[in-house]
């Protein structure tokens, strides 16, 4: 009984759930945010290109995404992987502050731009974050974890890393459902019959 290994439901289904919450943690507020702004800001032309590659990307076979996260993602994100909790942190903030130095540009100007511009500076930004958390990892694993992430969980809190654990496995279910959850989301937005959008404008109220 100290030795052999047990076999019981147990790790499956806590497993499941904590993969499940981690991949709805990641899914949902991009998805919904996104089917959001998709809907009622983006420009007609833009959301043509952009919808239909996201609903796409539903077709994906979950096979193939669990071979990509097993064999490609997860020994990848071993190497970075404080980045991950960086990122976690550091984008949400910078998009915001992206966001209000995009408000503070004067109403004249912004309205001279063509529809939907507004995306490409949180594009440069987000990809500027992922890269800045990316190269920065190795300095903070070294400062706050000793050099050894892994040695350092197993010290700290003797709990073994496993390459393929279960922030892998949510993030690839989270890429698996972001476009079911956008194409409910996007339709749900879009199908506010006009005449209650135009009254609500008609009446004072902002998109937003």
């Amino acid at each position: 009984d100290d030795f052999e290994p047990k076999f019981s439901l147990t790790p499956l289904l806590v497993g499941t759930l904590k993969g499940t919450f981690y991949s709805l943690l990641l899914a949902v507020p991009l998805a919904v945010l996104g089917a959001m702004f998709v809907s009622h800001f983006m420009s007609p032309a833009l959301k043509a290109i952009v919808k239909p590659m996201i609903e796409i990307m539903a077709a994906m076979p979950s096979v193939v995404l669990g071979f990509l996260a097993g064999l490609w993602l997860a020994p990848r994100l071993e190497e970075i992987f404080p980045s991950v909790f960086m990122m976690a942190l550091t984008l949400p903030i910078l998009l915001i502050l992206t966001g209000f130095a995009w408000a503070q540009i004067p109403a004249g100007t912004r309205n001279r731009l063509p529809a939907g511009v507004e995306v490409l500076p949180f594009m440069i930004v987000l990809a500027a974050g992922i890269f800045g958390c990316i190269q920065v990892s190795l300095p903070v694993e070294n400062l706050v974890f000793g050099g050894d992430f892994a040695a350092w969980l197993r010290e700290s809190f003797g709990l073994p890393f496993d390459q393929r654990n279960a922030i892998v496995v949510g993030m690839a279910m989270g890429f698996a459902v972001i476009p079911i959850i956008f194409a409910i989301s996007e339709d749900a937005f879009s199908n506010v019959p006009k005449q209650l959008v135009s009254g609500s404008l008609a009446l004072g109220a902002t998109l937003w």
